[in-house]
């Protein structure tokens, strides 16, 4: 964390302290895996309460799914109308519904691609509102913990690392390898959308 202040000239440490909660349930609202895992690694550095993180993720997740559900239930069907690329972007999520139902509301945070319209399509596509909540309430504190669990001990690993070869090494490293992992993601949910797109 001292080459990070160093280099950034800015309290690094305080801000997490201050203000991580709050942009892990802001993040986690919009999406949010990467900065859950981010801050599991804040938690192993003591600088973040690991149940708390897990916390502010959960919540985050629900309140975000549970507003896009709502959005897609109430106006879902005249905004992709209106959106027809946004359609395009939710049939795989109606194309999963009909196939896995209660499966797919309880996986579909961990698929890339698909968690940000996922919640959207169930609504747009009448699932109940109980049904639903209940399901995404389940899904949402196994994904918290496991992606603040995962992070946690990212962390002893990159503690690890950083003790033998220094962090100017690892630090650019793993951004380097976060972001070559972000590009394929993104790349294949693309690639997966485009071929729904032609079968239909």
């Amino acid at each position: 964390m001292e080459f990070l202040d160093h280099l950034l000239g800015l309290d690094i440490e305080r801000l997490i302290a201050k203000y991580g909660y709050l942009a892990i349930f802001i993040n986690t609202f919009i999406e949010g895996e990467t900065i859950q895992i981010f801050a599991g690694w804040a938690a192993h550095e003591g600088l973040l309460s690991f149940w708390l993180v897990a916390l502010s993720g959960f919540a985050g997740t629900v309140c975000g799914d549970q507003t896009y559900y709502w959005i897609g239930r109430r106006w879902g069907r005249p905004i992709m109308h209106r959106f027809p690329r946004l359609e395009a972007r939710c049939q795989p999520a109606f194309d999963f519904l009909r196939k896995y139902d209660n499966w797919f509301i309880l996986g579909f945070r961990f698929v890339y691609g698909v968690r940000n319209v996922a919640p959207f399509a169930c609504g747009a596509a009448g699932i109940s509102v109980l049904r639903f909540t209940a399901l995404n309430i389940v899904a949402a504190a196994i994904w918290a913990v496991t992606f603040t669990t995962a992070g946690f001990f990212f962390g002893k690993a990159i503690a690890g690392l950083i003790a033998e070869y220094g962090l100017k090494v690892v630090l650019p490293t793993v951004i380097g390898l976060v972001v070559l992992a972000v590009v394929i993601a993104k790349w294949r949910a693309r690639k997966t959308a485009q071929k729904v797109v032609q079968i239909d």
